[in-house]
């Protein structure tokens, strides 16, 4: 399934009417190659297999749906109406749009791309936390005093902290 890394909906309003192919056009700019000004906004960021599931295939379909229902559609009722001067933000709007921003930035490539080494990253921070006492003991104080206003009433252990990162 194609999947779009950002919506068609906001590409368009980038793009240019072509009068060669008299269509919406987008340029785009790769390292490494010159500019091409002839990228058409619905097929601009699709990519092929961006939500597959090996163990699933009908997930990808139901993601891109569950996605469009919840994020895509609900901004895309007022994404033409925010240039307006008369557009009033209400805070509907904002959340709206944080979650749709916030999407698009999970989807993005480049995001996508970083997940593995900063797990990875991630894992090798906490392995070096659990082999340093010091840090470990540290750590496990800044934990209890984050939670004694949630009612926590005694001093977490090291080996509580250790458990809970694995």
């Amino acid at each position: 399934m194609l999947s779009h890394t950002v919506p068609r909906k906001l590409l368009e309003h980038f793009a240019y009417d072509d009068p060669v192919t008299k269509s919406k056009r987008l340029w785009r700019y790769q390292k490494g190659r010159p500019p091409s000004g002839k990228v058409a906004p619905k097929s601009a960021t699709r990519w092929d297999g961006h939500f597959a599931d090996p163990d699933d295939a009908a997930k990808e379909a139901v993601v891109e749906l569950r996605l469009n229902r919840e994020f895509e559609d609900p901004v895309n009722q007022f994404l033409d109406l925010i240039h307006y001067e008369t557009f009033a933000f209400t805070a509907t709007h904002i959340r709206l749009l944080t979650g749709y921003v916030t999407m698009l930035f999970h989807r993005s490539r480049a995001r996508r791309e970083a997940s593995d080494g900063q797990e990875s990253k991630m894992i090798d921070a906490l392995r070096g936390i659990r082999g340093d006492e010091d840090r470990l003991a540290e750590l496990v104080a800044k934990r209890t005093m984050d939670m004694v206003p949630g009612g926590l009433r005694r001093m977490l252990t090291k080996e509580e902290e250790a458990l809970r990162d694995r």
